[in-house]
């Protein structure tokens, strides 16, 4: 087979280049013309160069392909433009949808976000829960989501929707400012600490991804896709501290000043459209961010293999490897 794969210089993308190449398929990978390739040194990999915006572009990348990975996307810290957002990762995935119905290809696979559900305090969170994007970035992976669902539907695009949850690795930088706060003994949590978290490593979602395009009759699902257990997040931080070098009990802040904050400005995104600042600043110590995986494992055979103590301590080791910690 051979494949492309729009966003494959990130943290995910690369991974599935990687494993699309130890299958013994051949990889196009799609990346922007000023964008760093580092991660994909060392891969027998195509590359080629071109934009979500640029649909015949995208249409000349797809040729010949019997599956497209579509990754690609502005994301929340190099965007905070909500037109932006729609430009790219609605605009975006329509023209990749138009590629991969001129080209033919047997399946589309598309990694949304365990965002598109919202603020949610009470998991586990299947596919079946209601979508209710809080933030413009959220908003717009829910509007690609039914632009691909709409034209499986009228089209036939052999479309499968992958939902990731939080997904670490080798370039997943945007977990330093938590791991640097965490190192300092004065970092206080809110509330208990007693919803829980779960996050996923790259290899895992990787291959994830691969049987979303193996598997035959699987086209218009959505899945959701996260690590092998979640933690209370009091866990989490504990294993933080320690990875980072520090020991000791956490302090805690009364969590309904933040619930409160927080439903607010859930309730006034949806009713204005416009995103208070912070809203997901607190998530992380408020959501039950726990994922029902029972339909990945059932109609993909996917099982995570990395524990989210285990995502921790690579994290971790990554940071510091990198000076960033």
């Amino acid at each position: 087979m051979r494949a492309l794969v729009t966003g494959a210089n990130g943290t995910i993308g690369s991974c599935v280049v990687a494993k699309l190449i130890e299958r013994g398929h051949q990889a196009r990978a799609l990346v922007r013309p000023a964008s760093d390739r580092s991660s994909l040194e060392g891969l027998e990999a195509e590359v080629v160069e071109g934009d979500l915006c640029d649909l015949e572009g995208l249409k000349r990348a797809a040729e010949g392909c019997d599956w497209i990975f579509h990754l690609g996307a502005a994301r929340p810290a190099k965007a905070d433009d909500h037109r932006r957002f729609t430009q790219v990762n609605v605009g975006g995935t329509k023209n990749v949808a138009e590629a991969a119905l001129s080209a033919g290809v047997q399946r589309l696979v598309f990694t949304s976000s365990i965002g598109v559900y919202g603020f949610v305090t009470q998991g586990p969170i299947n596919e079946s829960f209601p979508v209710r994007p809080n933030t413009h970035y959220r908003s717009s992976k829910a509007d690609a989501e039914t632009v691909l669902l709409k034209r499986y539907k009228s089209d036939g695009l052999p479309a499968v929707i992958a939902r990731l949850s939080s997904i670490v690795g080798r370039g997943a930088k945007s977990w330093v400012p938590f791991y640097r706060a965490a190192r300092q003994r004065d970092f206080r949590i809110v509330g208990r600490g007693d919803n829980r978290i779960q996050i996923g490593y790259a290899t895992d979602a990787a291959e994830c991804l691969l049987r979303c395009a193996e598997t035959p009759g699987v086209e218009g699902e959505v899945f959701n896709v996260s690590g092998a257990e979640p933690l209370k997040v009091r866990q989490y931080v504990d294993i933080v501290r320690s990875e980072v070098g520090v020991y000791g009990e956490v302090g805690r802040l009364p969590a309904a000043p933040f619930v409160l904050y927080t439903h607010l400005a859930t309730l006034a995104y949806r009713a204005t459209r416009r995103e208070p600042s912070r809203t997901k600043h607190y998530e992380v110590f408020l959501a039950d961010m726990e994922f029902d995986l029972s339909k990945a494992r059932e109609r993909l055979g996917f099982t995570p293999t990395v524990t989210t103590a285990e995502c921790v301590r690579r994290t971790a080791e990554y940071f510091r490897n990198e000076r960033l910690l």
